[in-house]
């Protein structure tokens, strides 16, 4: 026991065990801790020495690349402002033009005539151009650069007053107005309206007016009743030939339309009272001499309403009633207001349409024949005759004809025949006025009161 304490104080087994857990964690702790801060400081003397190399390299070499760049851009940018520089010199010779903007003084000759002094003013022009040289630059640049357009006219405006002041800009200015007046001179165009014309007008068959032969209008009356009667008016007959409608007839509208595009002009058929009224009824809008003005207009606007383009209206008997100024006077005044013609159909001898009409100033027509007042072959055939006769006599000529197939007939076998005896077939607006005024009685025809007159 003895030998073991003096050799070994140090390594005593209880001082051993308890101190190595105590101090042996603690020492390595502290050593990495020793260690670390060394690489630390290394690391970072190694950074601030990369930097410091970076840094001396950067500023021996970016300045090349740094200089490579801007000089680009200032080299685009330099020579943008270097052209400007230059025109100033170079409007030097520009003096040049200025002299030919004299051109414009030509017109100074006139102001000569006050004497020398606008002589020596016009001498004294060449020295001076030196000096307005130095103003021109502006202009000129602008004028080069091609950019500012719009700049150029304004400054050349005050660019001519050097040279010759008054008169150089006249002439410019004088140059300008006129665009102006071009323009306007476009407009008046627009407002020139013509008046509408008249509906009788816009819904006429096109005829020649410089046909000079003598005309013949030959109107169908009684259509709109047999369908099969008004499909043969339509379909047979050459378009020259005047159709008018009842307007009673079912799809009087659609009538109307057929025809016009076969090419046939188109009337209205209006009742009007017969002598022998109630006996012969023309039917419930008949115009009556017994009923007022205004029950009349009703019974006119009830008819005038029915249908459109039709180019006016055809009395369907009458007898009575176009004997009388008083009753006729409203009729043929509403006509005029409407812009439609009249058609005498001549029931009566007596009648007075067709001069109320020339009063008024509506265009009328009259019948000078009724072609089938006998349905037959030689009766039609010398009614033909006579239309034509008087057609020569006095330029123009209108029949009147029914719906019988015998007149359709002998119409079909006429027709062609015009031409080679030198009468021209016209639609009923192409004689309007061309009739003298009818005589106050003749013999035969329709001039005389028909028997059996026309069914409406």
């Amino acid at each position: 026991m003895a030998a073991r304490d003096p050799g070994n104080e140090k390594p005593d087994p209880s001082d051993a065990i308890q101190m190595p857990p105590v101090h042996a964690p603690a020492e390595p702790a502290h050593a990495d801790a020793r260690r670390g801060p060394s690489l630390l400081t290394v690391a970072w003397a190694l950074l601030i020495g990369a930097a410091g190399g970076f840094a001396i390299w950067v500023n021996l070499n970016p300045v090349e690349h740094v200089d490579l760049g801007p000089p680009v851009a200032a080299q685009i940018d330099i020579p943008v402002a270097a052209p400007e520089v230059p025109p100033l010199p170079a409007p030097a010779p520009e003096p040049e033009p200025v002299a030919e903007a004299p051109k414009p003084a030509e017109p100074e000759p006139a102001p000569p005539p006050p004497p020398p002094p606008p002589a020596q003013a016009a001498v004294p022009p060449p020295p001076p151009p030196p000096a307005p040289p130095a103003p021109r630059p502006a202009p000129a640049r602008p004028e080069q650069a091609g950019t500012p357009a719009p700049a150029t006219p304004v400054q050349s405006e005050p660019a001519p007053p050097p040279p010759a002041a008054a008169p150089a800009t006249p002439p410019q200015t004088a140059a300008r107005p006129p665009a102006a007046p071009a323009a306007r001179p476009a407009q008046p165009p627009l407002p020139p309206r013509d008046v509408e014309p008249p509906t009788w007008v816009r819904f006429a068959r096109p005829f020649d007016p410089e046909d000079k032969r003598p005309r013949i209008a030959m109107v169908i009356v009684d259509l709109g009743k047999s369908q099969a009667a008004t499909n043969a008016a339509i379909q047979n007959l050459g378009g020259g030939i005047t159709l008018a409608f009842t307007p009673y007839a079912d799809g009087l509208a659609q009538w109307l339309a057929l025809a016009r595009a076969a090419g046939h002009e188109v009337l209205l058929s209006l009742p009007m009272e017969p002598t022998d009224f109630p006996n012969t009824d023309p039917g419930p809008q008949t115009l009556l001499t017994t009923l007022t003005s205004r029950q009349n207009m009703e019974r006119l606007n009830w008819t005038l309403e029915r249908a459109q383009g039709y180019v006016g209206i055809v009395n369907a008997q009458g007898s009575r009633f176009t004997a009388s100024t008083d009753a006729m006077r409203p009729v043929i005044d509403r006509l005029f207001a409407r812009g439609l013609l009249f058609v005498d159909a001549r029931a009566t001898q007596a009648s007075v349409a067709t001069r109320v009409a020339d009063d008024v100033g509506v265009p009328r027509a009259y019948a000078d024949r009724l072609v089938d007042q006998e349905a037959s072959r030689p009766a039609i055939d010398r009614a033909l005759a006579d239309l034509e006769r008087l057609a020569r006599q006095n330029g123009a000529a209108l029949g009147i004809a029914q719906t019988y197939p015998v007149t359709f007939e002998r119409l079909i076998n006429w027709l062609p025949q015009l031409d080679a005896r030198g009468i021209a077939l016209a639609p009923v607006s192409a004689i309007v006025n061309r009739q003298p005024a009818p005589p106050a009685a003749t013999t035969g025809g329709a001039a005389s009161a028909p028997a059996s007159p026309p069914r409406n």
